[in-house]
């Protein structure tokens, strides 16, 4: 399976779309949107990279791609269309909406894998350009952060720089909901102690690595101390949409490593817009977290004793 990338299975039937979530997670991470509504809140709260849409009847048949259009989204997220039958008249409305691909049931695995193989490697491929062209921007000085900004040894901001620019990330977007995350490897000394600190090393830009898979453009990951990463996101209401993924994609092993981590998050919500509010927080919430299960997330809450850790 492609960790890298996650596929958004659309249908308000659970049993059709669970026959296509088993298919596709052959080849990549799949979730499932019940309706067009689920559908946009995945859409604006993970990095999904495309979207496999099972079409209704009627005026329903392209409410998903008319709502994607109006946002923006069909042109930076592909759709692929599976209908129960060809249709030219319907096919030619998809298309004219912003779909990227239409296909038709009975649909091989042959020719299903292909497509999406074809499609994801397009997506790879842009990503690419992208990456590309913004170090060529960081090359000039008006791109280029200092070399001071950045951890050296995972590459990601640094924790003083990641503090102003989650403060002004904050200031200037009142209208977004926030939360701000501590999160912290677990039994990293112990790592340490047995395999080395080259191997302690080797985890921490592993885990950073999948960091920066899971979350958005919009969002900043920071090290923040020697097993210790902030994390800050803008979220639609759905915020354990993205620690899921984060867990999903590091708690496993590296080598004979069993490696998990440990999450407090706070929400603006409930603990304010103040940086430093929601830092102590998400910090009590971490420590919550660690003295109870030392693995999972939890969100922070007046009374931590009731807290649900996930």
């Amino acid at each position: 399976m492609e960790q890298n990338h996650i596929i958004l299975v659309v249908n308000e039937n659970a049993e059709k779309r669970a026959v296509f979530r088993k298919r596709l997670e052959q080849k990549a991470m799949v979730l499932e949107g019940g309706n067009e509504d689920a559908a946009i809140k995945l859409l604006g709260a993970v990095k999904i990279s495309l979207v496999f849409l099972i079409p209704g009847q009627g005026e329903e048949e392209s409410f998903l791609l008319r709502r994607m259009k109006e946002q923006g989204l069909v042109e930076r997220i592909p759709v692929m269309v599976c209908d129960n039958s060809y249709d030219q008249e319907r096919m030619n409305r998809f298309y004219a909406w912003g779909c990227s691909d239409y296909v038709c049931e009975p649909l091989s695995d042959l020719v299903l894998y292909r497509k999406l193989a074809f499609m994801l490697r397009l997506l790879d491929a842009e990503k690419m350009r992208t990456l590309l062209s913004r170090k060529e921007k960081k090359g000039t000085k008006e791109g280029k952060l200092s070399e001071k900004s950045y951890d050296a040894m995972t590459g990601l901001l640094n924790h003083s720089y990641a503090i102003q620019a989650i403060k002004k990330a904050i200031q200037d977007h009142p209208e977004k909901s926030v939360a701000i995350a501590v999160m912290d490897v677990n039994h990293l000394k112990k790592a340490n102690d047995q395999y080395g600190y080259l191997f302690g090393n080797r985890v921490l830009r592993y885990v950073s690595e999948r960091l920066t898979e899971a979350v958005r453009e919009s969002d900043i990951v920071s090290r923040f101390g020697d097993d210790e990463f902030l994390i800050y996101i803008q979220h639609n209401g759905h915020p354990e949409i993205i620690f899921d993924r984060i867990q999903q994609l590091i708690n496993g092993y590296v080598d004979n490593y069993a490696l998990s981590v440990s999450i407090g998050i706070a929400c603006d919500q409930v603990a304010g817009r103040d940086f430093d509010m929601l830092f102590s927080a998400a910090d009590k919430a971490l420590h919550y977290v660690e003295n109870t299960d030392r693995s999972g997330y939890c969100f922070y809450q007046n009374d931590l004793k009731t807290a649900t850790i996930h």
